[in-house]
C-alpha cells in the first residue's frame, strides 16, 4: 500500500504536487474572462441617510445620487416618514457588446422609513433635493416644543 502512495500523488497534481489541480479554479476567477462570467452583486439600493434632532425639529437628510427630485417620492404616513424611489440602470441597448468586469453601483426600487414619532407639525414638514441630497424638515409641534425639557445630571 505505501508502494503505491507516490503513483496516487503523482496523478493527482501535476509534478507530483497534489494540490495543484485543486488550486487552478481559485486562480481563474482573477482573469478577466472569468470575472466577465459572474453575476453582478445583488444589493439593494438603500439611501444612507442622517437624522438629527433639535428642540425645533427634526431633520432627516439622505444621499442620493444620480437621481433627480422627481424620482423620490417623501410621504408622512402616521408617525412615520417615508422615502421612496427608483435608480434605473443607465446601461443603454447600444452597449450589449460591453461586458461588465465589476457592477457595484445599484439599481432598482428602494424605500426607507423612519419613525418620527407623533408631535410633528404635519402641516409645515417641507422637502428639498440638491446635488443628490434630499432633506426632510419636521417641525415640531407647539406643544412637543414645550413639553421638552433639560434635565441636569448630577454627580452622585
Amino acid at each position: 500500500m505505501t508502494r503505491d502512495l507516490p503513483t496516487i500523488w503523482g496523478r493527482l497534481g501535476q509534478g507530483g504536487d497534489p494540490f495543484a489541480n485543486l488550486m487552478r479554479p481559485f486562480e481563474s476567477l482573477f482573469d478577466d474572462a472569468a470575472l466577465r462570467r459572474l453575476p453582478p452583486a445583488v444589493t439593494l439600493p438603500t439611501p444612507r441617510l442622517d437624522v438629527t434632532a433639535d428642540a425645533e425639529a427634526i431633520t432627516v437628510k439622505a444621499d442620493l445620487p444620480g437621481m433627480a427630485e422627481n424620482e423620490v417620492e417623501v410621504t408622512l404616513e402616521g408617525d412615520t416618514l417615508i422615502i421612496r424611489g427608483e435608480r434605473k440602470n443607465e446601461r443603454e441597448e447600444k452597449d450589449e457588446k460591453k461586458a461588465y468586469v465589476v457592477q457595484e453601483r445599484s439599481y432598482g426600487a428602494f424605500q426607507r422609513a423612519i419613525g418620527v414619532g407623533p408631535d410633528i407639525d404635519r402641516d409645515k414638514v417641507t422637502a428639498s433635493f440638491d446635488k443628490g441630497v434630499l432633506v426632510v424638515k419636521l417641525p415640531k409641534t407647539q406643544a412637543a416644543k414645550a413639553a421638552a425639557r433639560r434635565i441636569d445630571v448630577k454627580a452622585a
